[in-house]
């Protein structure tokens, strides 16, 4: 891996769950960057957001370059590589992004995204 990066990770972005024949609601999604080199750090938690009302202790921040990738809010992220990572197969939500100040040509630009751990309803076998 190229230096200071730590994890491979795919973004996922899901759309609107639409109802099937017996009636849930059945989201689908798609891998919009498959694999992606990237810098994942666990962040303190700021008291002011928990205060606001976000309820989540597990924050994360990711480094990736380039900068001009279209990560939005609420899309998935899911580091896959490498398996004896401790947060291998972990789903985290896109909370923040925010772009280098450099110019989109600039090959030095990278983005920095604010993620949260995001919750599993069941336990995988």
């Amino acid at each position: 891996m190229t230096v200071g990066r730590n994890v491979h990770v795919q973004i996922w972005r899901y759309t609107t769950p639409v109802d099937d024949n017996i009636g849930g609601a059945v989201p689908t999604g798609t891998v919009t960057y498959p694999d992606i080199l990237a810098r994942l750090e666990p962040a303190k938690t700021d008291y002011m957001l928990l205060s606001q009302g976000i309820e989540v202790l597990d924050m994360y921040t990711l480094w990736i370059t380039p900068a001009l990738l279209n990560i939005q809010e609420m899309d998935e992220v899911t580091v896959v590589a490498p398996t004896n990572h401790p947060l291998h197969n972990v789903t985290f939500l896109v909370q923040t992004t925010q772009g280098s100040s450099l110019h989109p040509d600039d090959t030095r630009g990278f983005m920095t995204i604010v993620l949260s751990r995001k919750p599993r309803a069941h336990k995988l076998v």
